[in-house]
């Protein structure tokens, strides 16, 4: 008897089990049911689109090169002795007329004073001397002679000012001190180097170009300059001389002027490529601006967005150049493309 108990409560605890099994079962199927159905009938995403079209632009060539300072300058002392102050350090910048060192100017104030004190003593003499000369008491030799002296006295005044002066060494240029060749105590001499000076305000830019390229430049022509490590950023050059006589390897250096910035200046001895109009004209693809994402755009091909990586070239106005990745008459997507994965159906406004 009990064991038929047992073997009952068995039975309905099984079928609760299955019953309640059932239930849930039947429940996760009619919630993906409900997903699917909602799925289906969630709008598709509206976007707008644009066709690539074709330009015709004039042609290109394009020429490398090496950055140099628009000048560098070697600071020379123009008086003998010791330096005893130093107003400039490596990279300082410095403008033109500004104090770099002093000399010791102490010798050179003592020949100043003396030189004076001479050229005035010179002076009255040779005053005196001519007013004798009027009045009949005194030889033209004489005269002439204190005028001699007075001139030879003037000009040591003028020198030993000019030592004085020299003593105070300042920039001849506005710049950069790429090399300082001095310190405090240094002895110099008249022509010691104390410091270079690198101007890169201006830069100078040098391609060579053969002959045949040679026709299609001139000089005052401007040219678009492309630095490797700043491609996001645009320069501008103008060719300032083209050599009459070409190289050993028979190409002619062209000279190009461009102006640094002065927040962020390219340095000399970086590289660059240039790139130069020349007679010719080509079609090319363009792609408005806006329908790129991190060089890749959205095609629409049978109603879905299917996403395209492109490289892409120069930039005209709010197109740019396809160099490959789409063809003419391809239709791509320039609203709504934030919103949406590759192979997506969309709705086209």
């Amino acid at each position: 008897m009990k064991s038929s108990i047992k073997i009952l409560l068995v039975i309905a605890i099984t079928a609760s089990l299955i019953f309640g099994i059932t239930v849930i079962l039947n429940g996760n199927v009619e919630k993906q049911n409900a997903q699917a159905k909602e799925a289906q009938i969630k709008p598709l995403t509206s976007v707008q689109i644009a066709s690539i079209q074709t330009k015709k632009v004039q042609g290109i060539f394009k020429a490398t090169g090496i950055f140099k300072a628009f000048e560098t300058l070697e600071v020379l002392s123009e008086t003998d002795g010791k330096i005893i102050q130093i107003y400039f350090d490596l990279n300082n910048r410095v403008a033109q007329g500004q104090v770099l060192a002093i000399i010791d100017a102490k010798t050179k104030q003592t020949q100043r004073k003396i030189a004076e004190i001479n050229y005035q003593k010179a002076k009255r003499d040779f005053e005196r001397y001519e007013a004798l000369f009027k009045n009949n008491n005194l030889s033209e030799y004489d005269l002439e002679n204190a005028r001699f002296q007075m001139q030879n006295a003037e000009q040591n005044l003028q020198l030993s000012q000019q030592a004085l002066d020299y003593a105070v060494i300042k920039s001849p240029i506005s710049g950069v001190i790429s090399q300082k060749l001095v310190g405090i105590g240094k002895v110099l001499g008249v022509g010691t180097p104390i410091a270079t000076i690198t101007d890169i305000a201006q830069l100078r830019l040098f391609v060579n170009l053969t002959a045949q390229d040679l026709d299609k430049v001139k000089v005052g022509q401007k040219v678009q300059v492309v630095i490797p490590t700043r491609k996001e950023e645009k320069f501008e050059g103008v060719i300032k001389s083209i050599a009459v006589q070409s190289t050993d390897a028979g190409t002619f250096p062209v000279e190009i002027l461009m102006q640094n910035n002065p927040t962020k200046p390219i340095l000399a001895g970086m590289n660059a490529e240039v790139i130069l109009a020349d007679n010719t004209q080509k079609e090319i693809l363009l792609v408005p601006r806006i329908a790129i994402l991190d060089n890749q755009v959205f095609v629409i091909e049978n109603e879905k967005a299917i996403s395209k990586k492109v490289v892409l070239g120069r930039e005209y106005g709010e197109n740019i150049e396809v160099l490959s990745g789409l063809k003419l008459g391809d239709k791509v997507i320039v609203k709504g493309q934030n919103n949406i994965e590759n192979g997506q159906k969309v709705k086209i406004q």
